[in-house]
Parts: C-alpha cells; sequence; structure tokens
C-alpha cells in the first residue's frame, strides 16, 4: 500500500483453446501457457490503458454472456495483422485517461 498512489490494473479476457503445462528442460521448468488464445489475451489486457477501461474482452467472450447485447464495443485491435473487435460492459468504472 503506497498511501497517495493509486493502483491500475487492467484484465483482458479471451476464451479458446492453448497449451498449459511444464515447459523447459530438466534444469529450469516453468508452468505456463501458451498460444494464440494466450496473445490476445495479453493484447486486449495492455490495450485497457489505450480504451480507459479496466476489463477489455474479445467477441468470443461477447458471445458467451447471457446479456450480451449489453456489451459495449469500443473499436478493434490488431494483433499479426488481424483486426479484433473489443467490448467492455457498461457499468465498468471507466479510468479517468
Amino acid at each position: 500500500y503506497l498511501p497517495g498512489h493509486k493502483v491500475n490494473n487492467g484484465i483482458g479476457i479471451h476464451i479458446g483453446e492453448l497449451i498449459l503445462g511444464n515447459i523447459g528442460s530438466n534444469e529450469k521448468k516453468a508452468y505456463t501457457a501458451v498460444g494464440d488464445v494466450v496473445r490476445i489475451a495479453e493484447e486486449l489486457e495492455a490495450s485497457t490503458k489505450n480504451f480507459h477501461t479496466p476489463i477489455l474482452f474479445s467477441q468470443a467472450v461477447k458471445e458467451k454472456l447471457l446479456n450480451h447485447e449489453k456489451s459495449l464495443y469500443l473499436g478493434d485491435i490488431e494483433l499479426e495483422e488481424k483486426k479484433f473487435p473489443v467490448y467492455t460492459l457498461p457499468d465498468i468504472d471507466q479510468k479517468n485517461g
């Protein structure tokens, strides 16, 4: 806790298939997730700053939401020459730029 300092975290949510497990050699292993789904979620998380909102999610997540019609389309992100629509929810507090 740092008095007088605000901590802003961004959350990027995407769903899909990935590889999860111990990766590495006998000398050094790491439990990690790899795959396109991970890269997209990382890009969504990084884009929360640009869109000034704490949570962003993909079209794939939007389609799984019960009240998906309430999702707010904010624009697109580009990753590896592909564009991905970006959404948030209307009741998420927006960050102050």
